[in-house]
């Protein structure tokens, strides 16, 4: 895979990320529809695609940072207090769910 092609797909990995789409997938389709010169049977391609994953966890962990600081001192004040933190699956759960009243919450600053 040549440098262009290695950055279109990083570029193509950001912006498809947190869209409902398979960034696997695209992955290992659109070098086959572009006709790219490599094989992905190479065995470099697997792990250009697990650092094109890291790359882009690491990115969504520093663009939502306060997100994540809020959400770790949250669990540490509720295990100081003693109370029972509510539950993280629970609420993703209901706020997948877009007729859900959990799906409008917002954080209180």
């Amino acid at each position: 895979m040549t440098l262009p092609q290695a950055l279109f797909m990083g570029l193509l990995q950001g912006a498809t990320e947190l869209f409902p789409v398979s960034s696997l997938g695209h992955s290992v389709i659109i070098p086959s529809l572009l006709h790219w010169a490599f094989q992905q049977s190479d065995p470099t391609f697997v792990p250009f695609l697990v650092l094109l994953h890291l790359g882009t966890a690491g990115a969504l962990l520093v663009l939502y940072r306060q997100e994540w600081i809020a959400i770790i001192r949250g669990f540490f004040a509720a295990a100081v207090r003693g109370s029972r933190p509510a539950s993280l699956a629970s609420f993703s759960k209901a706020a997948s769910n877009p007729f859900s009243p959990a799906h409008s919450w917002q954080p209180v600053s």
